[in-house]
């Protein structure tokens, strides 16, 4: 799911110091381990963007039926309620826990640019002015206080001049308001901790929209790549810019770096880059060319399907990927055994668990059969053991395995490890044969 659309007469970016801070393995098939994030009792969720902690924040549909805003950490999820109304989303989320997004307030269908507090209740509040019909907090960064970019739609017909304002448990608000390239609305989403703003922008006519990047009071037309429009959607902190643009091909995602665009290519048809890490890795997504959306990871010039990474049979699809943090931990949308649901995907480092049956043997036998199990967060590629110095052999079966080895008379030591699919190793476990 995609952020709920603003609709507007006159669409104004803002950006507000808002608050003080509160609180390899080549060809692997398997790279990440992957979590849902569940629901708040209903059928769906979307993990829109974390932080480099892995606190993640998005929409969960409540077992009333009604969107919420959500945060996840440590494997639970909260309800982060709304403005007294029914809906409300999560869109970013800071170093130090600030989460932005929208929310309805009670007896207005339409959403507002909220700060969401954890305390329980939660003690919500809104980001607004005088004359806003509807906004939406984009990005909050991990500058200082703390800045948000935003898109705040006012009635340009309206008599109530915008104006400053405080909010209780704020520092007052202190908006600069964006100005067009020439058209008559823009749209805010990405915010590094330089302050800079990246997003779109009508040209003169409304007739064709272009990125730009809001840095130093300037409002810089970045262009596109040859089609007639673009959107930036994220901005790292060494300026990396992403997004999309629509081309001779089609809409492609690009990187924009150095004074240029890069065409990051597709899975087979239409891509979107929404978000980039300050080590260069992009997340997007892609239609096939069976026009199925697909998340992606662009690294080190290839985009590749994030589907393609999963352990096998894990029940997933990967529609969007919309966060990326410094971890290279992933989140986004998928369904799982067919049911819309969050994800968080985690780099898989971490090594397999090999347990033998039993790490004594005692038989008159001139060979053992030695068997046990192993368990990985992704998925075993294969076991393997040895006797004393000798070679490594692989076992039969990977989470179930067993095999038959030689003894020698007397004290024979076995050792037994595993390799996930991401390419980590196991501990080495020893099994003792004595042979009488």
């Amino acid at each position: 799911m995609k952020t709920r659309s603003l609709r507007r007469r006159s669409l104004l970016c803002l950006s507000v110091i808002l608050f003080s801070s509160p609180t390899l393995f080549a060809q692997i098939r398997t790279v990440y381990a992957i979590r849902s994030v569940g629901t708040l009792g209903g059928n769906f969720s979307d993990a829109r963007n974390l932080n480099d902690k892995g606190e993640v924040v998005g929409v969960a549909k409540t077992a009333g039926g009604q969107d919420h805003a959500f945060v996840y950490v440590d494997g639970v999820m909260t309800d982060l309620g709304t403005l007294g109304g029914d809906n409300s989303i999560a869109l970013s989320i800071s170093k130090d826990g600030a989460i932005v997004g929208s929310a309805e307030k009670a007896g207005s269908p339409n959403d507002f640019a909220t700060r969401f507090s954890r305390v329980a209740p939660p003690f919500n509040s809104e980001i607004s002015f005088a004359g806003t019909v509807r906004s939406a907090a984009t990005a909050v960064n991990d500058r200082g206080a703390g800045e948000v970019a935003f898109n705040i739609d006012f009635d340009i017909f309206a008599t109530q001049k915008l104006r400053a304002h405080r909010v209780p448990g704020f520092v007052p608000l202190t908006p600069v308001i964006l100005p067009t390239l020439g058209g008559n609305d823009n749209q805010a989403f990405g915010i590094n901790d330089s302050g800079d703003i990246v997003g779109s922008s009508l040209l003169a006519g409304d007739a064709s929209r272009k990125v730009f990047r809001f840095t130093g009071g300037n409002m810089l037309n970045l262009g596109d790549m040859g089609g007639n429009n673009a959107e930036a959607r994220d901005i790292n902190n060494t300026n990396q810019i992403v997004g999309w643009s629509d081309t001779a091909g089609g809409q492609r995602a690009f990187l924009y770096f150095n004074g240029g665009f890069v065409n990051l290519g597709s899975l087979g048809g239409n891509s979107i880059a929404h978000a980039i890490n300050d080590s260069g890795e992009i997340v997007g997504t892609s239609k096939n060319a069976a026009g199925t959306d697909l998340a992606f990871l662009y690294k080190n010039g290839t985009m590749t399907d994030l589907n393609s990474l999963l352990p096998k049979k894990s029940g997933w699809v990967l529609h969007f990927a919309n966060g990326i943090n410094e971890n290279g931990q992933i989140v986004g949308y998928g369904t799982f055994n067919g049911s819309g649901r969050g994800f968080l995907l985690e780099p898989d480092r971490k090594g397999p668990v090999v347990k033998p049956a039993s790490k004594r043997l005692l038989t008159s036998s001139p060979s053992a059969v030695i068997k046990g199990t192993a368990t990985d967060d992704g998925g075993i590629r294969f076991v393997q053991f040895r006797t004393g110095s000798g070679s490594f052999q692989k076992a039969k079966g990977t989470t179930k395995w067993s095999f038959r080895v030689p003894l020698e008379p007397g004290r024979n030591v076995i050792q037994i490890r595993a390799r996930d699919e991401a390419g980590n190793l196991s501990r080495t476990r020893r099994v003792v044969v004595t042979r009488s």
